[in-house]
């Protein structure tokens, strides 16, 4: 997708760098074609994260969270991409839209005055144009620069609906991104509140084997101390008799 963003944003500029009266169709047709490619890649990109999500409930704990992990790290991604071609789309509408105007200011200048506000009217008839004094050329130049207009304004509209539609996958994946890292924060709460508890579980067990080590030499001085009052007991006796 990376590489049709700058495929589009190159067609972009040698579209625009032609010279006004030297318009190509093809050309045209292909930006609008690699256009609708990036957005359907972009919902489709966005579909899979959104499936990613949806698999990860079966699954342990463990892999959950490696799954989030991969999930944001491609929202943030897809994001980024998303912000790029928004504003590719947005500078190539602006330029389009300023051409459009030197367009409209070329031909209004070469025509006469009135020709301008005739080219806005659908029910001027070619014979009209005759008796208001317009030669073939300027009739000719009329219809080009209307059909001109008119196509620059379906274009238009088709990068507007595209930045439209980029805008929505864009808050769909600011929501996704808070989302996760609300789930990854949480995640984060739990793993440090198990490892205090597990910290706290090794120093219970220090104690006990520190208790338990006392307990035991205890019980070998107690032994000892027995063993020491027998042979005591035993040493009295002989020497009685």
């Amino acid at each position: 997708m990376f590489l049709l963003v700058q495929e589009l944003s190159t067609l972009h500029d040698r579209h625009l760098n032609r010279p006004t009266l030297d318009d190509s169709v093809d050309e045209e047709q292909t930006i609008e074609i690699t256009t609708k490619e990036i957005t359907q890649l972009f919902h489709q990109c966005q579909g899979s994260i959104q499936r990613i999500g949806r698999q990860s409930r079966g699954a342990s704990k463990q892999e959950q969270r490696l799954l989030r992990n991969v999930m944001s790290s491609l929202a943030v991604s897809l994001q980024d991409l998303s912000t790029n071609f928004r504003k590719g789309q947005s500078s190539y509408l602006k330029r389009l839209k300023n051409r459009e105007e030197r367009e409209r200011q070329y031909f209004d200048t070469g025509l006469p005055a009135t020709s301008s506000a005739l080219m806005n009217e659908d029910v001027v008839e070619d014979d009209e144009l005759y008796d208001r004094g317009f030669t073939s050329d300027q009739m000719r130049l009329a219809e080009e620069n209307t059909a001109v207009i008119e196509h620059r304004e379906k274009e238009i509209q088709s990068i507007v609906q595209s930045i439209s539609e980029l805008n929505e996958i864009f808050r769909d994946l600011a929501t996704m991104i808070v989302e996760q890292g609300s789930i990854l924060d949480r995640i984060d709460y739990n793993v440090e509140q198990a490892a205090v508890k597990v910290e706290e579980g090794l120093e219970q067990l220090r104690k006990g084997e520190k208790h338990q080590k006392a307990s035991r030499k205890m019980l070998c001085i107690i032994f000892l101390a027995i063993v020491v009052i027998i042979m005591l007991l035993a040493l009295v006796i002989t020497k009685a008799n």
